[in-house]
């Protein structure tokens, strides 16, 4: 990394196992994720089950800085955001007194979040474009469009309704909660989107622009969009294929993606930073890079793992050639991406990994959205730190060409260097080094 020490002081991780880590680390243990029927009408979409995060305001309310948020204003990305960054806040222990924080000190503050979309169930929408032309047939599951009451129906949506959905709002509101008035930026994506995020933050923090920054990725793949959406693309698991786990990563099997959402955020600082106002770093970020493989078509990954390895490189290169002492693995779940990333990582460090550690949180979470690169830092920051030990690595019954042999390879030792790796359907990857503090 250029410039100054980048350090993380803070996490907030938030699954589908709640708020408290120390269920997310037994589920990981066991690889299984908490499941449950996917709201109608989309419930014939794809498994027809999801990891879903039971978010309720009473939760929210109690984090750091969100008691003057209005959940009026916040979508469930948006909810997602508060969660985690409430989380990475209270772990941090990062003050919120404007005495203590002072205009000067707010201006040093930023958020870097990693989004896909931002909106409410589409069966909210269908009813504003196509009216119910007869409501006994509605009923019966049948919609009409009756397009002469367009304009009435779009009076019941208020300017500051639309102004909620924007993809940026979740920063927004991060921002507020967090006391922040420099830097803030949206990136939008899939599972690359939360590590591209905390890159750009450590380069923010690195170049002096800022001394703390709120950094990460949230997503639902439980919306009903995003579930149309990766159905019309075939990355889903199909109905019935699913049954308590999360997907099945790196099989030559693996039925698809399981939706699932979640969040993660991290403290970021500038260690001179962190170091005055007490905190304890947790790791260092060493290094991180992203690049773009131009897919096969417009639904499937390119065949050609160059792209992905770049970045693998890129971050290795960044953080100065470290041995890789563990690998946190995207593994979709889905098939061909799972192949793709497979062999990127054989082709950047070696075919057995040089001895590192393979794992994977999927099987535990589901497929996250631009939260799933995010998680597996999170969880990389935990493990680097001492407060978990490494999850273990994946289990597929059919394993991927020579992953056997590259995990019977596995040394136990130290972590002391750990790669983030997200590889994403759409052909953007980011990689992200993280070491110990």
């Amino acid at each position: 990394m250029r410039g100054a020490d980048v350090v993380v002081t803070g996490v907030g991780l938030l699954t589908a196992h709640g708020f408290e880590p120390a269920a997310l680390d037994a589920a990981l243990a066991e690889g299984r994720a908490p499941l449950s029927p996917v709201d109608a009408p989309a419930q014939d979409l794809g498994p027809g089950v999801a990891a879903r995060v039971d978010l309720g305001w009473e939760s929210l309310r109690t984090l750091p800085g969100a008691r003057p948020l209005r959940p009026a204003t916040m979508t469930r990305y948006t909810a997602l955001a508060v969660g985690a960054t409430g989380l990475a806040l209270a772990d941090g222990v990062v003050s919120l007194d404007d005495a203590v924080l002072g205009e000067e000190g707010a201006a040093r503050r930023g958020v870097h979040l990693g989004s896909y979309v931002n909106i409410p169930p589409i069966d909210k929408y269908v009813r504003l474009a196509l009216a119910l032309a007869d409501r006994k047939r509605a009923e019966e599951g049948a919609w009409a469009a009756e397009y002469a009451r367009f304009g009435a129906e779009l009076k019941r949506f208020s300017g500051f309704e639309f102004l909620s959905l924007m993809n940026s709002m979740p920063s927004a509101h991060a921002t507020i909660q967090g006391r922040c008035m420099g830097p803030i930026q949206t990136f939008i994506g899939t599972a690359a989107a939360g590590l591209q995020a905390m890159g750009g933050a450590a380069d923010v923090l690195a170049d002096g622009d800022a001394d703390l920054m709120l950094a990460g990725g949230l997503g639902s793949g439980v919306n009903q969009s995003v579930l149309l959406v990766r159905n019309h693309s075939g990355h889903l698991a199909p109905p019935g294929s699913v049954s308590g786990t999360g997907g099945l990563p790196f099989d030559v099997d693996a039925p698809g993606m399981v939706p699932a959402e979640g969040a993660a955020v991290l403290v970021m600082e500038r260690r001179e930073a962190a170091l005055a106002r007490g905190a304890a770093p947790l790791a260092r970020v060493a290094g991180w890079a992203t690049a773009w493989g131009v897919p096969e078509a417009p639904r499937r990954p390119s065949r050609d793992p160059s792209a992905l390895a770049r970045a693998i490189e890129g971050a290795a290169r960044a953080a100065g050639e470290p041995r890789i002492d563990a690998v946190f693995a995207t593994g979709s779940g889905w098939a061909p991406l799972d192949a793709l990333e497979w062999e990127a990582l054989r082709q950047a460090l070696g075919p057995q990994l040089g001895g590192a550690r393979l794992a994977c949180h999927t099987a535990a979470t589901g497929f996250l959205e631009a939260a799933h690169g995010a998680v597996g830092a999170g969880l990389a920051v935990r493990v680097l730190a001492g407060r978990c030990a490494l999850p273990p690595p994946p289990r597929p019954a059919r394993p991927l060409p020579r992953l056997e042999e590259a995990l019977s390879a596995a040394e136990d030792r130290p972590v002391r260097h750990a790669l983030v790796v997200a590889a994403a359907p759409e052909g953007a990857h980011a990689a992200l080094v993280l070491a110990v503090a």
